[in-house]
């Protein structure tokens, strides 16, 4: 996506999603996959796509499938997501989720209407279900981010490798990729003015830090607690969909998209411990992390308010999440820390 291409029409794409014929269009590929169609088949999460979990007891099989909404990321990028996440499984000793060709070898199946299907091997792990959870795994967390950023500096992406760019315009100005932060669920006037000062600050610091080759490249844009698991060997990195080009302490900000305002402090020194295990970070990026949390905070707000179609929008990212996102921009405007 370039700057000041058309961003994603919310509302268009949350009105066009039909659980129960997405579900019947599912049983009708999944022979695909080795599964019967009559498979079980259960959504267990919306948002950009709708993942839907499939299983067989007769056949002894799960897979994960991820149906994407048309307007989002388009089959060009998904397949660009899937050749990076591939390189990675190849080429590093990451953890992480593993796509699932069709029985012909094709990693992205199209349903009927034009929606891209990928399919997942199911994972047998513990979710994190609280900043507690986050708490306790940022130093492992830190470790794989910079095994993921060293792996990303030094990777050739092949001729046509198309991503989305994760830049100010695209993550709180103009063309906010995930929608405008002054729709956010439960915004105040006080509230808006607010954040209207945040966003000038992140415009300035933004600006200033640059997006050279060592602050910006291939990210995984979306590392917060649900998108990872606890397995046997340590944490698990799930969903590759909101992958780009972005700051590279972005990854940072994602990670802290669920934690408690009391626990950013430290869960970014434990981050950046686990980070200098793997590969050198300055102390002027571990000052940088807040930045990068106040944008993330910022552009999650502004997520929920595009979602409100997604129940994991209005239970985790309504009200209360706006609040509490509130409080530390204001603890963080009021300090010198980003100023």
């Amino acid at each position: 996506m370039q700057n000041g291409e058309k961003v994603t029409d919310w509302n268009t794409l949350g009105s066009d999603w039909n659980e129960q014929e997405t579900i019947v269009a599912i049983g009708k590929i999944l022979t695909e996959w080795g599964l019967p169609s009559n498979s079980q088949i259960k959504l267990i999460s919306l948002s950009e796509n709708a993942v839907f979990l499939v299983e067989n007891p007769q056949v002894n099989k799960k897979l994960a499938l991820r149906v994407h909404f048309q307007g989002y990321n388009t089959p060009i990028e998904i397949d660009s997501e899937l050749t990076w996440l591939s390189a990675i499984i190849n080429e590093t000793d990451l953890k992480t989720v593993k796509p699932v060709p069709t029985q012909k070898g094709t990693l992205r199946r199209t349903l009927a209407d034009g929606r891209s299907v990928v399919a997942f091997e199911y994972i047998d792990g513990i979710p994190l279900k609280s900043s507690t959870d986050m708490r306790i795994t940022m130093e492992k967390l830190g470790a794989m981010t910079a095994k993921l950023h060293v792996h990303s500096m030094k990777w050739c992406p092949p001729k046509g490798f198309q991503r989305k760019i994760w830049d100010f315009q695209n993550c709180v100005g103009q063309n906010a990729i995930f929608g405008d932060w002054r729709n956010s669920v439960g915004l105040s006037n006080d509230g808006y003015r607010m954040i209207a000062n945040a966003v000038s600050v992140l415009e300035r610091r933004l600006q200033s830090w640059g997006v050279d080759d060592n602050h910006f490249g291939l990210i995984h844009g979306d590392l917060k607690s649900a998108n990872l698991l606890i397995g046997s060997d340590g944490p698990i990195l799930l969903d590759f969909d909101d992958c780009g080009f972005g700051w590279f302490l972005y990854d940072f900000g994602c990670a802290a998209t669920d934690l408690k305002v009391e626990d950013i402090d430290k869960c970014a020194s434990n981050w950046a411990k686990g980070y200098r295990s793997v590969a050198p970070l300055s102390d002027l990026e571990e000052k940088m992390l807040p930045t990068f949390v106040l944008l993330r905070r910022i552009m999650t707000m502004a997520w929920a308010g595009s979602h409100r179609f997604s129940p994991v929008a209005m239970q985790d990212y309504g009200v209360d999440y706006t609040e509490t996102s509130l409080e530390f921009i204001s603890n963080l405007l009021t300090s010198d820390v980003i100023i």
